[in-house]
């Protein structure tokens, strides 16, 4: 039986020495880019904003996902950032705007029954945009939808 290779020594007391070598190694220091020290600069902004959007929406948005959707917003939106003098009015719109978005995108904003919720109903029946019943006249002789 051949013996297979390992790149860790087979001794444990030796191998628990090689991995505290590695672990005690320091990290090396970072400076803040100029992106990230903005980003940290507003991150109050966007925990307050996402947070009295969740108040000023209780029920529909949990706070937790406001704040986080106002902290990706934030950072997306620090690249884009022209003027500093202006920073706080244009980050605190695109965060109102992000929110916004979130809200409108994945939130039921119309309450339906619990009853007509589970039975799977909607307001407005899904139809292909191309279909005749979608533009509620006849399809023509011969017309193939597929």
């Amino acid at each position: 039986m051949v013996a297979a290779t390992h790149p860790l020594p087979a001794c444990p007391s030796l191998r628990f020495g090689l991995v505290m070598r590695v672990f005690r190694t320091p990290a090396m220091p970072r400076t803040l880019s100029a992106r990230d020290a903005l980003i940290l600069e507003f991150l109050p902004l966007a925990d307050a904003t996402g947070g009295s959007f969740s108040r000023q929406f209780a029920g529909l948005i949990e706070r937790e996902d406001a704040i986080q959707v106002a902290r990706l917003a934030l950072t997306t939106a620090v690249s884009r950032l022209s003027n500093r003098s202006t920073a706080q009015a244009f980050l605190r719109a695109t965060i109102t705007g992000a929110l916004r978005h979130h809200l409108r995108d994945r939130v039921r904003l119309v309450r339906v029954s619990r009853r007509e919720h589970e039975k799977g109903t909607t307001a407005v029946p899904a139809r292909k945009l191309g279909s005749a019943a979608a533009q509620n006249r006849p399809l023509p002789a011969g017309f193939d939808p597929c």
